[in-house]
């Protein structure tokens, strides 16, 4: 992997995460205000309670699963010891060239 490669990855994975939070962030944003503004005695409070709060909260665990699946994928990650080479850990990797956790070589320029 190059340097270029690595910044590369690192931009359409955040990119790609745009959606992905922003999909998380509505459904929550969705669950709160439901149950805020629907009366606690009536059905509707009955529905969010029992339907929207497990897809919400379950839905939690999902997106970081997730997440630290496309990191995989993209190959954000150490070819040696399997580090993540994202946010300040990967910038410090672009600039070294060498991975935060092992110190091993991650470029091949």
């Amino acid at each position: 992997m190059t340097r270029d490669d690595l910044q590369r990855r690192i931009a359409d994975y955040r990119k790609e995460g745009r959606w992905n939070a922003l999909v998380f962030f509505t459904l929550l944003f969705g669950v709160l205000v439901g149950d805020a503004v629907a009366p606690q005695d009536s059905l509707a409070a009955r529905i969010f309670s029992h339907t929207f709060y497990p897809v919400g909260f379950g839905l939690f665990p999902v997106m970081i699963v997730y997440s630290l699946l496309r990191i995989w994928m993209k190959g954000l990650v150490c070819s040696h010891c399997g580090a993540r080479l994202m946010g300040e850990l990967g910038e410090k990797a672009i600039s070294t060239g060498r991975c935060w956790k092992c110190e091993s070589k991650i470029f091949e320029e």
